[in-house]
Parts: C-alpha cells; sequence; structure tokens
C-alpha cells in the first residue's frame, strides 16, 4: 500500500496535479472497488436489452410494417406507410415473432413486452348545445337538474298554494271542535309537465354516463403469447382506458424460450364502435444479472476517466525525422464469407397414421434456398422440422423450429432458408399442419426427410 501511494505522489509531482485532489480521487476509487473484490462474481443488479420482432404475420393492413423498430416518434407520425392498420368494421389477427435475443452468461430475470401503437378516438361531439326531446318547448327552459341534485323552486305565479297546509282558525273557548284543514289542491298542470321534464333530463344524463364508462372498459383487443406457436396464453386485454400505458410481463426462463416468442394480438367483438388502431412496434425488453465483477470493470474505467481529466498531457519531446518508409506490397484482398444454410431431400416420404399428401418442396438451384407450398383449408398453416420420426409421434412439442402464417386465398408458400443459420447439420423431418381459430394444429402431410448443413458463401464486396 506504501508503494502505491509513492507511486501517486509521484505521478502528481510529474504531471503538476494538486496532491490532495489526486489522493481524493485515489481513495475515493479504493472504497468503491473494495466491496467487489471482496465479494466477487455474485448477482447483484439487472441490465436490460430491448428487442424487436424482425417478422410480423396476419390479417391487419399493412401488416409487415409492425416488425422492426419504431418509425413513429409522435401521434401525426402514425399512417400507413409507417404502421399496421385495424379498420373499425375488420376483426383479424395479427403474429410478430422471430425476436433477435441472443444468449448471455447470465440468466435472464424478467421480460417484459410494450407497444407503440395510436387508437384514433373521433372527436368528442359538444354536449352544451344538444337537443333533446323536451328542449323542443320553447315556453318551458330546460331543466339540468339530476335525482340527487334538489331542482329549482318555479316561479312565483306556478307557485301551488298547497305545499304547507293553512294554520287552523282561532277557536273560541266557547265552541266546540275547530273545523278540519281544507284539502290541498291539485298541483297545475304545467308544474306536473315540468316535474316530469326533469326527471326524464336526469335519466337520460345519467345513462349516458353509464354507458360513457362501459365504453371505456370495454375490452378491444386481446394479447396472448406462445413459445411453440401451439399452446398460446393470455398476457391481458386493451381498451380504450389502459392503452396507451399497456404492457405485459412474458415468462423469463430461458434464453432459447425467449428466442422463440410469438405475440398474436386478436381483434375482440365489441358492442359499440372500435377505434382505428395503428401498430408501429413492439419492443421486448428483458433484464438480466449483471455481476460484481463486470459492475467492478465498469467503476475502474470511470475512475479511470477522472484521472485522465486530472492529469495534463505532458510537454511533448521534439521528434527526429523519420527514416523513409517505402511502401509495403500491396496483399490480394480476402474475401468475405457468411454462413447460410443449404438444403436437400433426404428420402422418400413417411406416413404416420392416416395417408396424408407428401409436401411440396422446392430447392433452388444452388441449394441455398427450400421453398414449401400447398394449399390449405383452415384460416392459418404450420410449418415444422423435427429431428426423428419418434419425436413427432410421441413428443410433437419437441420439434426443432416451427413457423405458422395465414392461409391466402386457401394456399400458403414459406422459405426454409428463414431457420436460424446456427441450426446444426444433419437429417430433419418435414411437416405441414393446419390450424383454426382455437385449438391446436393438425398434421395435413407426411414426413419428408430433408437434409440441412450450414456452408459459407462468398459475399461480394461491396461498391
Amino acid at each position: 500500500m506504501r508503494g502505491i501511494f509513492s507511486n501517486v505522489l509521484a505521478c502528481s509531482r510529474t504531471y503538476l496535479v494538486p496532491r490532495k485532489k489526486l489522493i481524493a480521487v485515489v481513495l475515493a476509487g479504493a472504497i468503491v472497488l473494495t466491496p467487489f473484490f471482496v465479494l466477487g462474481k455474485h448477482f447483484v443488479e439487472a441490465s436490460g436489452n430491448t428487442y424487436h420482432p424482425t417478422v410480423c404475420l396476419g390479417g391487419w393492413e399493412g401488416v409487415q410494417q409492425a416488425s422492426g423498430e419504431p418509425d413513429a416518434a409522435s401521434t401525426s407520425d402514425f399512417s400507413h406507410q409507417t404502421a399496421a392498420y385495424l379498420a373499425p368494421d375488420t376483426s383479424a389477427q395479427i403474429f410478430c415473432g422471430y425476436f433477435p435475443v441472443e444468449e448471455k452468461k447470465n440468466m435472464p430475470v424478467s421480460a417484459h413486452v410494450s407497444f407503440s401503437w395510436l387508437f384514433v378516438e373521433p372527436e368528442q361531439a359538444p354536449t352544451g348545445g344538444e337537443a333533446t326531446p323536451d328542449s323542443q318547448n320553447t315556453d318551458q327552459p330546460a331543466d339540468t337538474t339530476t335525482p340527487e341534485t334538489p331542482s329549482e323552486p318555479a316561479p312565483a305565479e306556478q307557485a301551488t298554494p298547497v305545499e304547507e297546509a293553512p294554520a287552523p282558525e282561532p277557536v273560541p273557548e266557547v265552541a266546540p271542535a275547530p273545523e278540519p284543514a281544507p284539502e290541498p289542491a291539485p298541483a297545475p298542470a304545467e308544474e306536473s309537465v315540468s316535474s316530469v321534464s326533469s326527471v326524464a333530463h336526469a335519466l337520460l344524463a345519467h345513462f349516458a354516463q353509464v354507458a360513457h364508462a362501459q365504453e371505456s372498459t370495454e375490452d378491444l383487443l386481446e394479447v396472448t403469447y406462445s413459445f411453440d406457436g401451439v399452446d398460446w396464453y393470455s398476457a391481458g386485454k386493451v381498451n380504450r382506458g389502459n392503452w396507451q400505458d399497456f404492457s405485459t410481463s412474458i415468462p423469463a426462463n430461458s434464453w432459447a424460450e425467449l428466442s422463440q416468442l410469438q405475440i398474436k394480438i386478436s381483434a375482440i367483438p365489441s358492442l359499440g364502435a372500435r377505434p382505428p388502431i395503428y401498430l408501429d412496434a413492439m419492443q421486448l425488453v428483458i433484464e438480466s444479472d449483471q455481476t460484481l465483477g463486470e459492475i467492478a470493470e465498469q467503476t475502474v474505467a470511470a475512475v479511470g476517466a477522472v484521472f485522465d481529466q486530472l492529469t495534463p498531457e505532458p510537454t511533448p519531446e521534439p521528434l527526429l525525422e523519420p527514416e523513409p518508409v517505402l511502401p509495403a506490397p500491396a496483399l490480394p484482398v480476402k474475401a468475405a464469407t457468411k454462413k447460410v444454410l443449404s438444403f436437400a431431400e433426404d428420402g422418400a416420404a413417411i406416413q404416420v397414421g392416416a395417408r396424408l399428401p407428401v409436401p411440396k418442396v422446392t430447392v433452388g438451384e444452388s441449394g441455398l434456398s427450400m421453398s414449401v407450398r400447398g394449399t390449405c383449408t383452415k384460416p392459418y398453416f404450420v410449418v415444422l422440422t423435427y429431428r426423428s420420426v419418434e419425436e413427432f409421434t410421441k413428443k410433437p412439442r419437441s420439434f426443432v423450429s416451427n413457423y405458422a402464417g395465414n392461409c391466402v386465398s386457401g394456399t400458403f408458400s414459406y422459405d426454409m432458408s428463414q431457420m436460424p443459420v446456427d441450426t446444426k447439420p444433419g437429417t430433419y423431418y418435414l411437416v405441414v399442419g393446419e390450424q383454426g381459430e382455437e385449438g391446436s394444429w393438425v398434421p395435413a402431410s407426411a414426413l419428408l426427410p430433408i437434409l440441412i448443413r450450414p456452408v459459407d458463401v462468398e459475399v461480394p464486396p461491396s461498391s
């Protein structure tokens, strides 16, 4: 420790730094860093990463506009060119997935999904000048009182003389009994009509308040999530009252599971008119543990930056004129490469259970693409791959890849090159299925063996 302070003082003399300030910086750094080196690499706090889906499918207009990072910086930026659109009279779904989640050393702690969207509400009609059935009568002013607020007294000429019974006349001492009080006279017809009008206004105002409250809390959308495209779980419902701050939590069990996350937004039939909805993007924020060692590295860098600011640059010494350096011979530029998947059929189709058609696949000339096409009778199709026939028959949820999409005009198409490039080489078994609005998918084809291998291809130099 004595040697460290000696070096510090020597450094202060060399760079003309005030000793008190330099010692204060070193002591602060030592106090901050000591707990980190004593405790070691234990988990102490979480750091977050944000991911956006790379693929979106479904029945919304401009559905692919919802993938990637947000485009709209303000409310005025939402449009058909920047966001997916759901019309008020359309009940459709949107699927988003393939979040580019990368596995880290530390396990995920939590995951949240939020949405960049806009619910376009129509302009509210003015409430002060609306005509009501009773306001058409210009002889009587409109009564805006509610059942809980007592109404204003009627004008003097309309006041009924029977609100209180007249006091009995004084009785002489020798008179028998006082005469009975006269019965109240019936109220004028005009006052009765005014009372009925007040009650009608109050009921209409009450019903309007109830209808507005029900409309603001009526569910318009439901958000569900899945890790395999088969089992879907509800993540919450959206209405006019919560859409601006709506977010939902996703179970963060592993990085591999979160990389397969799919989010589905479904329109819910409602009694009132649903506003037009624009969806610009969705964000998946995953928080993971951060170790004390990582925080210590960041703190050392921060203390070093402060030290660099306190130590001025030394006066440069005059440099000797360098000797001329001959240019080195030009070396050939090595072509850049990238890893992609190659595909090939690997045998005849295998029937499992009922006899089903063979999947129709087309392999590109270079083998770097394989398209799967066919017809479908249900709203959605799925394309899955398995490592073996036994996994398909005994563990249908143990698939390697799973893709779900919309059937368009009774047909579908999918390019297998969208599978992750880190797929292990080997033989896989491809199967096509169909899925309705409810329930799980059902097989619609036989198993087709295909060979998948990662290969390196040259990337042409950029101009």
